[in-house]
């Protein structure tokens, strides 16, 4: 067992029923399975966390202890390289996954490589890697762990406890490098490019939401906006919330929004106070064919991980919106879509309003800024994706629709469809 070996398993806590019970997290269905890595080149993972309620922090580890750094390819389907001539290092955020990167060496050492010692996956996220034993240094086994370390998701956070998930043996790996130089006609040394290249590519294929959009007529836009309005007018923007709508009562959760005009002042009557979801409630209302900019805050002290349904969306990095909000993290693009984004927890107890609490300054979160497309028609919601959260209330409605139509309900469509379905099953049977 490479270096202090943490349990296969963890101790249930926080729910009485389970308490000490064992929680296991298995890896393609195996509970503390042995991988053996037998080509040169090492492999390609695909790691996806469905675990709906807890945060895995990811890393491998070798026999003493030493996180063993790995490319990082893709995150939530999207490529990811660095910048020419960047070298990032220390934590930072890579399309809305918090990692821990490292320099590249090894086999890694290539013109655009990023390489990571720690994941932190979020519930849904998923990553392709390239995993190699270039990086094992003297005196290390080629036995290495995936180990799950403790996470603490915020100063109110869950406290999720390691574990050790898998064996990693590069022993064959090993003997296959030593054995040739190079692999097949590729030299180790270019393969990170070829890997980066292959997969930019067919990240590439989907139809960019921004270029249909530009292809598509383009409604008209409300002149200004009041309750009940769809869509925004040209230069206005959204903020919203995600948090507890009583401060104290930390595992009851919520949403809300705010309009803001061109000028970064909230449109009188927009606000909303946050509120345990309600699918006729404090939706939010938008026009097909338009994009929209929202800037969405976390106002708790815990991190949550927003995500939209139908559509995708584009983080801006360097955008700001109302009072100079910004996102503080620099490795992230804002021309490739993602479905969701994690979202740090607020600096501070911002009140037991938590919303009033951000405005007087009594906290300081870290909002996102998003530019959100809508090409369907129809009700959906964006909510946290973590289970627990998204069931205890953090969920919002939204509605696109065309040009002209009345608002109605998040249920108004499902409801006329129902009734459509049930007159006709009665005259058909009359």
């Amino acid at each position: 067992m490479p270096g202090e070996a943490l349990p296969r398993h963890a101790i249930c806590h926080g729910i009485a029923n389970f308490h000490n019970a064992y929680e296991l997290v298995t890896l393609g269905g195996s509970v503390y399975p042995l991988i053996n890595v037998t080509s040169a080149n090492g492999e390609i993972w695909r790691i996806a966390n469905l675990v709906a309620t807890e945060t895995l922090e990811l890393s491998l580890v070798t026999s003493q202890d030493r996180p063993l750094p790995i490319q990082l390819i893709a995150v939530n389907g999207v490529s990811v390289t660095a910048a020419p001539g960047a070298s990032p290092t220390g934590v930072t955020y890579v399309n809305g996954v918090r990692l821990a990167t490292a320099p590249c060496t090894g086999g890694f050492a290539t013109q655009g490589s990023l390489c990571v010692s720690l994941m932190d996956l979020m519930p849904g996220t998923r990553v392709e890697v390239w995993v190699t034993p270039n990086d094992l240094v003297a005196g290390e086994t080629p036995v290495v762990v995936l180990r799950r370390f403790p996470t603490l998701t915020g100063p109110i956070g869950d406290d999720w406890p390691g574990m050790d998930l898998a064996v990693v043996d590069f022993t064959a790996a090993v003997a296959a490098v030593d054995s040739h130089a190079s692999v097949g006609s590729v030299s180790r040394a270019a393969s990170g490019d070829l890997v980066v290249a292959s997969l930019a590519g067919a990240a590439a294929a989907p139809a960019d939401a921004a270029a249909v959009l530009s292809s598509s007529p383009s409604p008209p836009l409300p002149q200004s906006w009041t309750p009940g309005t769809c869509g925004l007018p040209a230069g206005y923007s959204r903020r919203v919330y995600v948090g507890n709508p009583d401060g104290t009562q930390t595992e009851v959760f919520g949403m809300a929004y705010e309009v803001l005009d061109a000028s970064g002042a909230v449109v009188p009557g927009s606000e909303q106070n946050l509120t345990f979801y309600a699918p006729t409630e404090g939706f939010i209302c938008a026009l097909q064919n338009t994009t929209e900019r929202w800037a969405v805050v976390n106002v708790a002290q815990e991190e949550h991980v927003f995500h939209i349904h139908q559509t995708q969306f584009y983080v801006q990095p360097n955008d700001t919106i109302a009072t100079g909000e910004s996102f503080p993290f620099s490795v992230m693009s804002a021309t490739e879509a993602v479905d969701s984004v994690a979202l740090p927890y607020s600096d501070g107890f911002c009140g037991v309003n938590q919303i009033e609490g951000f405005k007087s300054g009594a906290c300081v979160p870290y909002p996102i800024v998003i530019r959100v497309p809508f090409l369907v028609q129809g009700p959906f919601v964006a909510h946290c994706h973590m289970g627990e959260h998204n069931d205890g209330g953090m969920m919002i409605g939204v509605r696109v629709v065309a040009s002209g139509a009345p608002p109605r309900g998040m249920l108004a469509g499902v409801v006329v469809a129902l009734v459509t379905g049930a007159l006709g099953a009665a005259a058909a049977g009359g």
